[in-house]
């Protein structure tokens, strides 16, 4: 099912269909003046970035635990 980065609730893991990498939501925070950030993992690099909110993102595998994310 394609979604976008907007609608991934926190802890789940999806495939970004324009880079075909796997990723997995981290955090959401509502920065002003520049509105909402969506900070997430990438599971290739093993770094932390943000995505634009309108990127299409494919949902897949489980949701991650609570102790997973706190290591990130």
């Amino acid at each position: 099912m394609k979604i976008c980065v907007r609608h991934v609730p926190v802890g789940h893991r999806f495939l970004l269909i324009r880079t075909n990498e796997e990723f997995t939501m981290l955090r959401i925070a509502q920065r002003t003046p520049n509105g909402t950030e969506y900070v997430v993992r990438n599971e290739y690099t093993q770094t932390n970035g943000t995505l634009h909110h309108s990127c299409h993102v494919v949902l897949f595998g489980k949701v991650a635990g609570r102790n997973d994310l706190q290591k990130a």
